[in-house]
């Protein structure tokens, strides 16, 4: 089911409600998962790749076959991720 376009554009609006659980939970129904392997083809730049969530991103990015690009402070790091 579409979110109601007053409350789409009142969550942009407000911007912090728009990005927070609200925001999420309001609009999850309309998200389509991605398949297994929807990003071959596509190159993505990842800052901060070596901890955290930008861990988990590349890790996840990497598994649906995007090409990625690491940019980090230390090689070691980068290299091991």
């Amino acid at each position: 089911m579409a979110l109601p376009k007053i409350l789409d554009d009142a969550l942009d609006t407000l911007v912090v409600p728009g990005f927070s659980r609200i925001g999420y939970l309001a609009r999850a129904g309309q998200f389509d998962p991605l398949g297994h392997n929807a990003l071959v083809g596509k190159t993505i730049v990842i800052t901060g790749p070596t901890s955290g969530l930008g861990k988990a991103a590349a890790h996840q990015l990497a598994a649906m076959g995007a090409d990625l690009i690491l940019v980090g402070r230390s090689a070691e790091k980068l290299e091991r991720t």
